[in-house]
């Protein structure tokens, strides 16, 4: 950041502004404290039958790899409505909200990952930009070796399970390990 977003002035610092607990980049002007927190993925496992409506991604990072449709959480939107829109962006699918399946924490690139298990109910358009495909597998022709993160096969492969037993669990951790909290009924 080069200036001020409250007043416009170039001279920013690093400090400790008081009765906060992170150094922070503050105005010398006017005394606005500028805060860069991690940003807010929203996304859905869009489920019909025994299959699962997977991306190809067309855009980088990881550009021609397969994952789920997800995007950022937009100022003034719920996470389901995001989830929701991001899966109509990216599939052209109206999805139905099930529930809540992982929140996860993703460090290294400063995103927390809302993802929830959504019923397909119809196709409304074509994909959109973001995607070059969009195909649906069953738990035997997951596409493991070409999805986009390592976070999205653990996830895939907990769903296929679960969905065999017809339990889900909400998963919470982070991108490489967590837990599983609460037992719920399909």
């Amino acid at each position: 950041m080069n200036y001020c977003s409250h007043c416009g002035s170039s001279e920013l610092h690093k400090k400790l502004p008081i009765g906060d607990t992170h150094t922070r980049l503050v105005c010398v002007q006017c005394n606005h404290v500028h805060y860069h927190n991690p940003t807010i993925i929203c996304g859905c496992i869009i489920e019909q039958n025994d299959k699962i409506a997977l991306c190809l991604r067309a855009i980088e990072p990881q550009k021609n790899t397969w994952t789920i449709a997800a995007g950022y959480l937009e100022m003034g939107e719920s996470t389901e409505l995001a989830a929701q829109r991001e899966t109509l962006e990216e599939t052209g699918m109206e999805v139905k909200i099930l529930g809540l399946y992982s929140v996860f924490n993703v460090q290294h690139m400063h995103q927390v990952h809302i993802i929830y298990r959504a019923q397909f109910v119809q196709q409304t358009h074509e994909m959109g930009p973001e995607s070059l495909a969009v195909e649906w597998f069953t738990e035997h022709t997951l596409p493991l070796e070409q999805l986009a993160y390592p976070a999205i096969k653990t996830m895939l492969l907990r769903h296929a399970k679960e969905r065999k037993d017809g339990h889900f669990s909400l998963y919470q951790g982070d991108a490489n390990s967590g837990r599983l909290i609460g037992l719920r009924q399909n």
